[in-house]
């Protein structure tokens, strides 16, 4: 049980050290950067995206797009 408990602190530990590493005698925190790239303006898609009052939450809407009739036939 104490051998399980040293190597759960050894890994938790190794975890925190690549998320907060020190540089320097400092601090930091290792930020991933997402990627975004908009869509071409005749995309045939109506999406809007908004944060949440709480600023926790990104919110994607995108409403159904109406289909010509003759398009649903296989």
């Amino acid at each position: 049980m104490a051998l399980a408990a040293v190597k759960w602190a050894i890994s938790n530990r190794t975890v925190w050290k690549h998320l907060f590493p020190i540089q320097n005698g400092a601090l930091y925190c290792v930020c991933h950067k997402s990627t975004y790239s908009p869509l071409p303006d005749d995309y045939n898609c109506k999406v809007e995206l908004a944060l949440t009052s709480d600023g926790r939450t990104i919110v994607c809407y995108h409403p159904s797009v109406d289909i010509p009739y003759e398009h649903t036939k296989v």
